[in-house]
């Protein structure tokens, strides 16, 4: 099996402390207090501040010192080759008027921080110093009109610039990003605080050569570190979308709102040589988050994120151990991460993603001297896997309460090796470890006691699995596989395993199996066997089992559905016994989704498909009906041999407008109206899920595939339950619920959607359309949520309210309500999806028990 050495580029960070003797040699002090600043928190200082930095840059540096006061002010712009010395009792702090702040002329990035202004603002500067002990206050009433894309100003931008030095201030109560520096290099942050950021903390853009040593962040709203390469503006930076060489060490963070230390989710170019070394996180969202997306720059075809290493990490009620995703972007190059000597601990962990693409996985992700201890809510896996090559885990303990069903799920991938990985507390219902379409995996010395199954396999491309020296003395079954793992899946398994007897029911009935209980006996070393079964001598099921040395083994095997009926040689091993199918009549039973298009106009074509099969013993015809509001409305006659399937089609144009009740056999009726101005499926289960497939295109918010109820009169609650939604295809692709005055006139106003996309994992959004003029320009954000999550929207008069909930019953309004003076008394309100995809992607969401109900 291959083995990767990881490797990540030695770099050196060049201190700007260096290059303080020569840059500051002459030290001329210009104290803002001589040009006039109050320092009284009422007077507008910024012209004073302003002509001090001026004065100093034009006599070729120094220093402007800034004493013990409040200084209130607007746009502030640095220059290079100064010193801005801010003593321990003083304050700059941003005006709560915005008319005090100029608009940039290079509008690229303060667009894309979404910020439209700047409190300090240095623009291609180089050699600038801002120390001392003073604090930097983004006075959070900076921020009365804030939406996502319009926060208040940031309190410190650096754009383009090189030779930058921050240390020891605090920036505190940031309406945005707190400290922004955009295509910049050589810069070190030493020793700076981060407080009550209604944004990230600091935010690095398109940066090389950058020290984060000793920054402290607590009680920030989103990511306390965040790295990104984006720019949504026409002048992009002198760099290029280039970040590397980045060194993150001997921080604290602590009590913020999302990631610790994130990537994304702007991530046009080039990541590289990226280290977080000796930090605590407290009270954070994951650990580390790698959000790659499609960027505000729009087309970039370059993605490149390499030589990742995390390392020497306390982790305190961190929220998840890491999210690496990649949504929306074409052929990333992600590969080489690190994450090794790491602690974990919380109550509230959520589940950890590594999520290639198909056409680009992820490679070479080390995990190693990892510990986490979990004891939250229940979680379906830990980690998740998905398309990556090369995903070694050495020395790992995760020890759960209970709470966790499966601790590994890796799907799509290759060159899986775990060592020493040792796993306790799971619920004991699903296996520790399920391989679904996995190559080349090792599995030693690893241990989870007390448990009933260790490694569920499935999949036909699963193959060459090795399991050596573990101890599965205490496990019921070590191994176990689905019926198409093939026979050649497992390396070294065991052969000389002789069929002493086996006991079977010798008479079953068509759309039967017959399942003996068969008695092994192994004279082999332990390890897998895969046993099998015949009839006729037609193989008619196998199945793996793990079998010890000199062992006596009881167990079962199944067959495939038979439906032929007649006498049939049953052979396992060198024992045979005779059995039969009983003789019975065609019976015909319909498969377990149907697909409909069932537009409201009248007129128009609706359709459903549905497969059929003959699941009895002879041959038989049958009719077939569609029912439509309690008629008969259209018939289909077939004929089928005993074990034949076919889909059949129904077909019918309702006179009326509006929804119509569709009944085929024993499937819920379907009430919905269908529509769709993207490429777009319907369907529905027996157990009553609704299954809606979306093709939409990126950069088209409008592509919506919605199935609906038409018609809707006066004031109600539309609610539904989201079991899944495809997270492959774009980062913006949405479920949720829908409502207008006409869903089949996309200009129709009265338009609001209450949804989740995958961006962040499951943010969730109410969008509105306040004009009228159908489409959504404002937007209220609600958290994130993992499914199943329920929707709920409520319409009172022109009023309408958004709420959430993780269990249908206890509800969370969102904080804002909308009056929407373009609603009309009757509605259309639906369900909808749409795929935002990468190369016309399909999306697929899955959804139940959506209905409208009146309110009084």
């Amino acid at each position: 099996m291959k083995r990767t050495i990881f490797f990540v580029n030695a770099f050196l960070i060049t201190s700007l402390l260096l290059l303080s003797s020569n840059i500051f040699a002459q030290q001329k002090i210009y104290n803002v207090r001589d040009y006039g600043a109050k320092g009284d928190g009422k007077a507008l200082d910024t012209k004073a501040f302003q002509q001090a930095i001026d004065d100093c840059a034009k006599a070729g540096g120094g220093t402007v010192l800034i004493p013990a006061g409040t200084y209130k002010a607007g746009t502030i712009y640095l220059k290079s080759n100064i010193r801005i010395y801010l003593e321990s009792s003083a304050m700059l702090i941003e005006s709560d008027n915005m008319d005090d702040f100029d608009v940039p002329f290079d509008k690229s990035y303060t667009t894309t921080t979404g910020s439209k202004k700047v409190l300090l603002h240095g623009i291609r500067v180089k050699n600038v110093t801002i120390e001392g002990n003073g604090t930097i206050d983004g006075n959070k009433k900076a921020n009365y009109n804030f939406t996502y894309w319009l926060r208040g100003p940031l309190p410190l931008l650096f754009e383009n610039s090189q030779n930058i030095l921050i240390k020891d201030f605090t920036v505190q109560n940031s309406p945005a990003w707190a400290i922004t520096f955009f295509g910049c290099n050589n810069v070190d942050i030493i020793r700076v605080k981060c407080l009550h950021s209604q944004a990230d903390g600091i935010n690095i853009t398109c940066c090389q050569n950058v020290l984060y040593d000793g920054v402290y962040c607590e009680d920030g709203v989103d990511d306390p570190l965040c790295i990104k390469n984006e720019s949504s503006g026409e002048n992009w930076p002198d760099c290029g979308y280039l970040t590397e060489n980045i060194m993150i060490t001997n921080c604290l963070l602590k009590n913020c709102g999302n990631t610790a230390v994130k990537i994304g989710t702007g991530t046009a170019g080039i990541f590289r040589n990226i280290t977080v070394n000796n930090c605590i996180f407290d009270r954070t969202g994951y650990m580390f988050t790698l959000n790659l997306k499609g960027s505000n720059s729009g087309p970039n075809p370059e993605r490149v994120i390499e030589n990742l290493i995390f390392t020497n990490i306390i982790a305190r009620n961190a929220k998840g151990v890491f999210d690496i995703t990649t949504i929306g972007v074409y052929s990333p190059v992600i590969k080489n991460l690190s994450f090794c000597n790491i602690t974990v601990e919380s109550d509230s962990l959520l589940r950890s993603v590594i999520q290639g693409m198909t056409e680009a996985p992820i490679n070479d992700v080390r995990i190693s001297n990892v510990k986490v201890f979990h004891r939250g809510e229940l979680l379906p896996y830990w980690l998740k896997a998905q398309h990556v090559h090369s995903l070694k885990m050495d020395n790992v303990d995760l020890e759960f309460s209970g709470n966790v069903e499966t601790a590994i799920l890796f799907e799509n991938g290759s060159d899986f090796e775990l060592n020493n990985v040792n796993v306790t507390g799971l619920t004991g219902k699903k296996p520790v470890i399920e391989l679904v379409q996995v190559r080349e995996v090792f599995i030693n010395n690893c241990l989870s006691p007390g448990i009933n199954n260790y490694l569920y396999v499935r999949g036909s491309q699963s193959k060459d699995i090795c399991l050596m020296n573990n101890e599965f003395s205490r496990t019921k079954y070590p191994i176990l596989a689905s019926s198409e793992v093939s026979d050649k899946t497992f390396l070294s398994s065991i052969n000389n395993v002789d069929v002493l007897d086996f006991q079977v029911d010798r008479n079953i009935n068509p759309d039967e199996i017959f399942e003996p209980f068969v008695t092994f006996y192994n004279k082999d070393r332990s390890g897998p066997y895969y046993a099998r079964i015949y009839v006729n001598d037609q193989l008619a099921g196998a199945k793996w089992m793990w079998v010890y040395q000199n062992e006596t083994l009881k167990d079962s095997l199944k067959t495939i559905r038979l439906y032929k009926p007649g006498e049939k040689a049953l052979r396992i091993g060198e024992v045979t016994k005779h059995v039969k199918v009983n003789n019975s009549p065609a019976k015909f039973a319909y498969g377990d989704t149907m697909q409909i298009i069932a537009p409201a106009k009248a007129g128009e074509l609706t359709w459903v498909e549905v497969a059929v099969k003959n699941i009895g013993g002879k041959k038989g015809t049958k009719s077939f009906e569609m029912i439509g509001d309690d008629k008969i409305v259209a018939m289909q006659k077939i004929t089928l041999e005993p074990g034949e399937e076919r889909v059949v089609r129904f077909e019918h144009r309702f006179d009326t407008e509006g929804s119509h009740i569709i009944q085929i056999g024993d499937f819920p009726p379907w009430n919905l109206s269908t529509y769709a101005n993207a490429e777009g499926y319907y369907y529905q289960t027996k157990d009553g899920k609704i299954i809606i497939d979306a093709g939409g295109r990126k950069w088209h918010y409008e592509d919506h595939v919605v199935a609906y109820i038409n018609n809707v009169k006066g004031d109600y609650a539309a609610t539904v339950q989201v079991l899944y939604q495809d997270p492959m295809t774009g980062s913006y692709a949405a479920v949720g619920i829908v409502h207008r005055n006409e869903m089949t006139d996309d200009s129709s106003g009265g338009l609001s959607r209450h949804y989740r996309v995958p961006k962040y994992g499951a943010y969730k959004i109410w969008h509105i359309d306040v004009d009228g003029d159908g489409k959504v320009e404002t937007h209220s954000d609600l958290g994130y949520d993992l499914p199943p999550v329920w929707f709920k929207l409520e319409k009172h008069g022109k009023e309408f309210r958004a709420f959430t909930s993780k269990d249908g019953v206890n509800w969370l309004e969102n904080v804002s309500r909308f009056t929407l003076e373009h609603a009309d008394n009757i509605q259309d309100v639906g369900i909808y999806g749409f795929a935002y995809g990468l190369h016309g992607k399909i999306c697929r969401v899955i959804m139940r028990d959506f209905k409208v109900e009146k309110l009084d």
